[in-house]
């Protein structure tokens, strides 16, 4: 008899339909993800500004409660429209910018990584977790010439503007990535409590049911390969 309660049964589900169609269609929910983030975030905005803002700002009580709610109307609505046209500047740079960072620590520890001579308590010193930049702090370390790192270090910027170029380009394919990632997440911590369902356990999401590396990369791999081949077909 399998030990799961209809809730249970109703959220696992959810969860895993979720996750499937972000693991084989992310690219095609791009879009409409982005939308519904921007209409939101920018509807929540333009409503505070209304409904919190616009009070304190004026606190003489020159506005009645029906004119604050109609303001706030309108503020959410062009909120949500601004947001939701913002939304893919800000994914567009965010994707550059993280293009960017890839590419200048691949060339750090491409020509660099070798040449560093330092404990791990000297590197560890240097803050990277709280301050990328620091890790200029690394040039103390090498054993090469000024002029050797200072071509480094040109390479570097040159290889992390052009991969930041490139990322702010194809930044709906790196989100969809990221949503292929997070569908085979989601499937990778739900496929141990199915198999749990599947034996007839008592099955609870209070207890931890894990998470199961095979499935992820099995989910990431099949979805990316799913949705290669349908924009192939498509665009053919």
């Amino acid at each position: 008899m399998i030990g799961i309660d209809p809730l249970t049964a109703t959220i696992l589900g959810t969860v895993t339909l979720v996750g499937l169609l972000l693991a084989v269609a992310g690219y095609n929910l791009a879009d409409t993800i982005l939308n519904v983030i921007g209409w939101i975030g920018g509807g929540a905005a333009g409503g505070a500004i209304g409904w919190i803002g616009l009070p304190r700002l004026i606190s003489n009580g020159g506005f009645e409660t029906s004119q604050i709610l109609a303001i706030t109307a309108v503020l959410t609505a062009v909120g949500a429209l601004l947001g939701a046209g913002l939304i893919r500047m800000a994914t567009r740079y965010a994707a550059g910018i993280a293009g960017f960072t890839a590419g200048v620590a691949a060339v750090f520890f491409t020509l660099l990584g070798r040449e560093i001579e330092a404990t791990p308590r000297e590197v560890a010193s240097t803050g990277i977790e709280s301050s990328p930049l620091a890790a200029l702090d690394l040039f103390r370390f090498a054993a090469l010439p000024q002029e050797e790192l200072i071509r480094i270090l040109g390479i570097a910027a040159v290889v992390g503007i052009v991969a930041g170029i490139v990322a702010m380009r194809n930044y709906d394919v790196l989100m969809s990535i990221c949503l292929t990632g997070l569908g085979a997440a989601l499937l990778a911590n739900t496929a141990p409590i199915w198999m749990q369902v599947i034996q007839g356990n008592t099955v609870s999401f209070a207890a931890d049911g894990g998470f199961s590396v095979p499935v992820a990369v099995l989910a990431f791999s099949v979805g990316l390969s799913v949705q290669y081949l349908r924009q192939r077909e498509s665009s053919s």
